[in-house]
């Protein structure tokens, strides 16, 4: 359990690079279909102990991040386990509660990533945190319910071709 809660101090900006290894998520549908969920006994102190609950099991997450006034910009986002992995970039207004983010879903994540591993040809495939196959995303709207829209042509675009079919950046956005 890691408790968190971000407050941006007035004319405060910071920025830095979270990473995290080796977690689970738990109680979050959104996660479970997409990563996969397994059974897992409830350790933690609370109502019913003991009980059979849904968790994501993360081997990564990594986001290069800047936050102040109420916004986080982020970038070079990607979190992964074996059955998915995902790019993410964009922008999270806590002010106005909207999410604007995109990237790029690769399934099959341990095996679409192995080509795009190699030295020089890697790249080209779409480097570390990308695959041969994957399609584009853009996330939009109320940070707890936004809408997902998918460029469907961009399954079609091997690794570094992807980002032809990327959605734009949202308008405000510093990049």
């Amino acid at each position: 359990t890691l408790p968190q809660t971000l407050t941006d101090p007035p004319a405060r900006t910071s920025d830095g690079v979270l990473v995290i290894q080796d977690f689970r998520l738990r109680g979050d549908p959104m996660f479970e279909r997409l990563f996969g969920a397994t059974a897992a006994i409830d350790t933690t102190a609370g109502e019913r102990p003991g009980r059979v609950v849904e968790q994501t099991s993360i081997e990564r997450l990594r986001v290069a991040f800047a936050r102040g006034s109420g916004i986080t910009e982020v970038r070079e986002g990607s979190m992964r386990n074996a059955q998915l992995g995902i790019t993410f970039e964009g922008r999270i207004d806590f002010r106005r509660n909207r999410l604007d983010l995109k990237g790029t879903a690769i399934p099959a994540f341990a095996l679409n990533n192995l080509l795009a591993r190699l030295p020089i040809l890697g790249v080209f495939l779409g480097g570390p945190d990308g695959g041969l196959l994957g399609v584009t995303y853009q996330l939009q709207g109320p940070i707890a319910r936004p809408e997902i829209a998918i460029n469907p042509v961009s399954a079609i675009a091997p690794g570094f071709l992807r980002n032809i079919f990327q959605f734009p950046d949202p308008p405000g956005t510093n990049r």
